[in-house]
């Protein structure tokens, strides 16, 4: 409504400009256009004012013979609209002050009901917040039990694992027990089936100038030629020896039901023996595969479950087992089986 009220107002200034127009121009008793000096009293263009040669409004003739009535009739109108306008905005306020009222009723009864409300489900209430006090307290003291209960887990635990500890100590014992009824042996008889084994073990790898004056002392010191190893005065001797020993402590242990983990790692076997030593006796290439050979039975009897052997230039027919290369050269991996190793001659 409002729109149209606007429109109608455009429009009637618009017509009281025209008669405003039209009574400052008449007096003037202007014949000719002061611009083309054309008669203004001909017969008007269809499309061009005369005068000014714009363009015509489209307009009704009538707008303009008599457009004082044009303009009382769109007074009338705007007057009929503003009318209609001023009837709605007293129907409307009377509208938003029922819905204040409306609005006042209605907080009054929602307190009322609140109020009412309150009053029905107050001990309800009361009962809830002692409910819940109590299960906060039930959940404090749930906590802290919980808290007791890992302490004794922890207990339980270790008792477990003592209880499993306490099995295998059983399980030893039993092993102890039995392993003393299978050695029936006094020591002294156990130290001349490791000096047989010694003695069999020199010869199969070729020891020089062998003869029976082979033991093994109680102290497990070797003697070869009623000698100990330690007074032989021989490197290339003292290697064979050594070799020799720990090949028939092995065959020993695995008699005997040794608890030893099968591991055994060999640090170049041909020191002083072979192509690496200048006495006479113990340049022999025999000794050296009697050395392997040997090794390689512990293994096959299981006598052994790993053996690792370093050296420089092991026997041809060994190079199938060889499973690594070192260089000896720090600036070409690998460098040696311990990185950082210095020989004396690099120091």
């Amino acid at each position: 409504m409002m729109t149209l009220l606007g429109q109608y107002e455009e429009d009637i200034w618009g017509i009281e400009a025209l008669i405003e127009a039209k009574r400052l121009i008449d007096p003037l008793n202007i014949v000719r256009c002061p611009v083309c000096l054309e008669l203004i009293g001909d017969a008007p263009n269809k499309d061009n004012c005369k005068l000014c040669k714009n363009k015509l409004p489209e307009l009704e003739i009538s707008q303009f013979e008599n457009p004082t009535t044009e303009l009382s009739r769109l007074k009338r109108r705007f007057n009929e609209i503003l009318t209609v306008i001023e009837d709605l905005e007293s129907e409307i306020s009377e509208f938003e002050h029922n819905i204040k009222i409306d609005e006042l009723d209605f907080s009054k009864k929602s307190i009322e009901l609140e109020n009412r409300i309150n009053s029905l489900i107050s001990p309800i209430t009361m009962l809830r917040e002692q409910s819940y006090s109590k299960i906060q307290e039930i959940k404090i003291e749930i906590k802290n039990v919980e808290e007791k209960i890992g302490y004794y887990k922890i207990l339980e635990d270790y008792q477990k694992e003592f209880g499993k500890i306490s099995k295998q100590i059983e399980v030893l014992d039993k092993n102890i027990k039995m392993l003393k009824k299978k050695i029936i042996k006094p020591y002294e008889e156990i130290l001349k089936d490791f000096s047989n084994c010694f003695y069999e073990t020199l010869s199969k790898l070729k020891f020089p100038k062998l003869d029976e004056n082979v033991k093994i002392d109680n102290d497990l010191t070797p003697y070869v030629r009623d000698t100990s190893y330690q007074s032989l005065g021989s490197l290339g001797a003292t290697v064979i020896i050594t070799q020799a020993w720990h090949i028939a402590l092995f065959k020993i242990l695995a008699t005997y039901e040794s608890t030893h983990p099968g591991f055994f790692l060999v640090d170049c076997p041909q020191s002083n023996i072979g192509l690496n030593t200048k006495e006479e006796d113990y340049k022999d290439e025999e000794i050296v595969k009697g050395i392997y050979n040997e090794y390689k039975k512990l293994i096959e009897k299981k006598f052994l479950e790993q053996l690792i052997i370093v050296d420089n230039v092991p026997p041809p027919e060994y190079e199938e087992f060889t499973c690594i290369k070192f260089t000896r050269d720090p600036n070409i991996p690998p460098y040696g089986l311990i990185d950082d190793e210095i020989s004396e001659s690099e120091e």
